[in-house]
């Protein structure tokens, strides 16, 4: 089911926004009311290939080209799928969707190429080149962030192609953060790994985790290569988090010096945790649950003076204290939120996890999250108390 989600999301995401918002007549002769489509669900376009993120800029929608989906088995040069490419669009253009009708000259229209990846930072594949070169690229692309301080876009590579043998999902070395500034119009890296570090036998094999990170943070200058498998990404006054599905990471990056000067560098990044001991060890501490076992950690956002932070692997919903500045209270104590289906391993995969996707608060603090295993949008309202059980099948 997830080769087919991700382009849903985006999709899907630009549709809700347009029922949202004040709606203007309808574009390309489509004949619907104001009153039906306010009810009614709204195609914005269909324009950018496999989109993943999705942010709001100066009243148009940016969104992000994922590249071909894993499942696909990896680029094909057949396909100019334009990964890592950001497009724009209107969302004043829009049309209700009816079921057989195709979509209009307007919808298919609305889209326009705002700014393509450049190598470096990203690290390209090459539709000419040998297969084995898809070891070597950061791609696909699985998150667009905003900080509208630095008038910077974060674009969170997380590398790996999936395969029909086992062990199914090969890593690629070069898991990436890149940053777009929109004051300069340039790239630069925030964030990437050193492919060199892989032996040369490897190359087009399976890349263990066991590679990550390439350097000790500590002991050299960024960029680092903290994340491995970036898939959520916030950023909250100064900093930017971003979660890391393979090492159940959250990393943050400090971005005083480039909201206050415009700073090229790769900004300095540290966990604020991350895995780091054996696979079976819970590490981290809940106020009412103890120590908590978690894995995959995949979607982060906030909400008045709180950061949530998702897992795809287990399944659950934490928060923690930020304070004035987006900086995460020490020491971390986690409050559990939510449990939706818990992970069960079965052979070479598994047979059950929500699989969250992302995450979203409201204005009022009603918290949302995309789970694609169970197919279902989920919500904890502001005003609950206690853990939320989301299991499918139990709410």
């Amino acid at each position: 089911m997830s080769r087919f989600l991700l382009p849903v999301v985006a999709w899907l995401c630009c549709t809700l926004l347009a029922s949202a918002a004040p709606q203007p007549a309808p574009q390309d002769g489509a004949a619907a009311s104001a009153a039906d489509s306010a009810v009614s669900l709204q195609r914005v376009s269909t324009a950018v290939p496999w989109p993943r993120g999705i942010v709001w800029h100066e009243g148009k929608l940016l969104v992000l080209a994922r590249g071909v989906h894993r499942s696909a088995g990896g680029p094909n040069p057949e396909i100019a799928d334009q990964g890592g490419t950001i497009f724009e669009l209107d969302p004043t253009v829009f049309e209700p969707v009816v079921a057989g009708q195709a979509p209009g000259e307007a919808v298919r229209a609305n889209g326009r190429v705002l700014v393509r990846p450049s190598e470096p930072p990203f690290k390209l594949w090459d539709r000419i080149a040998p297969a084995i070169r898809d070891t070597l690229t950061d791609r696909p692309y699985a998150g667009l962030v905003k900080d509208p301080v630095s008038r910077s876009l974060f674009v969170l590579a997380f590398s790996g192609i999936d395969t029909a043998e086992t062990p199914y999902m090969r890593k690629n070395a070069t898991d990436a953060v890149h940053r777009y500034d929109m004051r300069s119009g340039l790239w630069h890296v925030v964030e990437n790994h050193d492919q060199t570090a892989v032996p040369a036998e490897k190359l087009g094999q399976w890349i263990g985790n066991e590679t990550y990170p390439h350097h000790d943070p500590g002991a050299n200058p960024p960029p680092h290569g903290l994340a491995n498998g970036p898939c959520g990404g916030w950023v909250v006054g100064r900093y930017l988090y971003v979660t890391a599905k393979d090492n159940s990471a959250l990393i943050q990056y400090d971005l005083a010096e480039l909201q206050r000067s415009g700073a090229t560098g790769p900004p300095p990044a540290r966990f604020i945790f991350n895995r780091s001991g054996p696979h079976d060890d819970p590490f981290l501490q809940t106020r009412d649950h103890g120590n908590m076992y978690v894995e995959g950690a995949c979607a982060v956002t906030a909400h008045e003076g709180m950061l949530y932070v998702a897992f795809r692997t287990t399944s659950q919903v934490v928060r923690f204290p930020i304070d004035s500045d987006g900086d995460v209270v020490q020491p971390i104590v986690a409050e559990y939120l939510a449990q939706f289906d818990p992970y069960e391993k079965q052979g070479e995969g598994y047979s059950r996890s929500a699989d969250i996707f992302d995450m979203r608060t409201d204005s009022r603090g009603n918290l949302y999250v995309s789970c694609n295993g169970q197919g279902t949008i989920g919500r904890r309202d502001a005003d609950a108390v206690g853990v939320l059980n989301a299991r499918k099948g139990t709410t």
